[in-house]
């Protein structure tokens, strides 16, 4: 991903301050600037821009937050903006082309980037900012995990903090949601996750999904027997809202599910839950994304594999084994509140 730092400086007109250049530079390695400083390239990757606007008329693309039935078949490249000259204005006494790498988006924002002299008068409403901001040009956005990573990026870089228990309180009190990471062992919840087929993303207009689970009704009666005086119960959580979502995530202390972006909830977790993570036969475990996300949290955490073909089913189900993933709950209870 190719990052510039920014910051708002209003609702329409932005404008960009600097990070440590001698700390970026001790890890990139190539690193050029030019405009006396106001615009350095790291590696033909990212670039810095200080002393600049922002000038949002300059930048046209679709708003966003369509119905999805309005969008269905749509090719990505709609959905990206496009920026023309002027869109970016920076101070520079001498200006000379700057190349990123072949196949990245910032050589078009380089194109976009409009160069005066001292005695140009800019924007009238312009005002100084010098804080920290980013933007990035955003891929699969439909996709929790992927959207999660873009919001914890910003987050770490503008922030300087690289830590996940304050992103987490960060985000959800965003959302407005109160959480109390408060264990109490006699009023446990487990929330099984399901995957099932839904409209969520223009080009999948089937809406299929893999990796389901065939027997979830009898994988919960297991469970609600190990932990009869508990709440246990299973939730297609793409039906609620992200606040509805972030609110039952943030009131659970074991969560199970098929690997897919919806684990990518385990970022809200409380600091003392457990992950069961599953697999089907035919998804590779090294895939390792949720488990790097439980490890970082120092959360329970069990990886379980279908290791009989028989068991995949038609429609990409899987038939879990449920005397496994019970006994996996049981050892997080254990470790949990024993």
């Amino acid at each position: 991903m190719s990052v510039y730092a920014v910051t708002t400086a209003r609702p329409n007109v932005w404008t960009w301050s600097s990070l440590n250049a001698d700390q970026i530079r001790a890890v990139i390695g190539e690193v050029e600037d030019m405009c006396t400083g106001n615009f350095i390239g790291y590696n033909r990757s990212f670039a810095l821009l200080k002393e600049v606007s922002v000038d949002p008329k300059f930048g046209h693309g679709r708003k966003g937050g369509e119905h999805l039935s309005d969008v269905i078949n749509q090719t990505e490249d709609l959905e990206y903006h496009t920026l023309e000259r002027g869109y970016f204005k920076l101070r520079c006494r001498e200006s000379n082309p700057y190349h990123f790498k072949q196949t990245s988006h910032l050589n078009d924002w380089f194109n976009a980037l409009e160069f005066y002299n001292q005695s140009t008068k800019m924007i009238s409403t312009q005002q100084r900012f010098d804080k920290t901001a980013i933007t990035i040009k955003r891929f699969e956005y439909a996709n929790l995990y992927h959207t999660m990573t873009d919001f914890y990026n910003a987050f770490r870089r503008i922030h300087q903090v690289p830590f996940l228990e304050e992103f987490k309180s960060f985000f959800l009190s965003r959302h407005s949601v109160h959480f109390n990471d408060a264990l109490d062992c006699d009023n446990l919840t487990v929330i099984l996750l399901l995957r099932k087929d839904y409209l969520a993303h223009p080009r999948n207009p089937s809406g299929s999904v893999s990796r389901k689970i065939a027997n979830d009704k009898q994988l919960i009666q297991k469970l609600k027997e190990l932990l009869p005086r508990h709440n246990v119960l299973s939730s297609q959580i793409d039906l609620l809202s992200m606040k509805d979502q972030l609110s039952l995530i943030s009131r659970t202390d074991i969560l199970i599910g098929m690997h897919g972006a919806g684990l990518t909830h385990t970022l809200f977790l409380p600091k003392h839950a457990g992950l069961v993570e599953l697999y089907p036969n035919y998804w590779p475990t090294a895939n390792e994304h949720f488990q790097a996300m439980a490890r970082w949290r120092n959360l329970k955490y069990f990886q379980w594999q279908n290791a009989d073909p028989s068991n995949e089913r038609a429609n990409n189900f899987t038939v879990i084994n449920t005397t496994d993933v019970v006994e996996m709950v049981k050892n997080i209870h254990a470790l949990m509140c024993n």
